[in-house]
């Protein structure tokens, strides 16, 4: 038989430091900072993909006629079409 000293559980988690909630996590006031929606912010992100776009996709047309030059640059284009939309796909869920 055991002693009953090894059957108790402890009511309160040994460790609450260990184990911090959700909640407590960061102060409501820099949630609601973070949380908050930006035109500005908007404008220029969406500014900054095009530049991107535009960018690669020059890359792409200036090396056309060398193969060698044509790869990597396509698959930069590549990566860069699977990549930018990345980030709004997680925050939409």
């Amino acid at each position: 038989m055991l002693p009953d000293a090894a059957l108790r559980i402890p009511d309160s988690d040994p460790m609450p430091e260990a184990n911090p909630s959700a909640r407590n996590l960061v102060p409501l006031s820099v949630l609601a900072e973070l949380a908050r929606r930006s035109d500005r912010r908007g404008a220029l992100q969406l500014a900054a993909h095009i530049a991107c776009i535009g960018a690669t996709g020059c890359l792409v047309w200036f090396a056309r006629p060398s193969w060698f030059l044509l790869i990597p640059a396509m698959a930069l284009h590549g990566v860069r079409g699977i990549a930018q939309p990345a980030p709004a796909t997680i925050i939409a869920r």
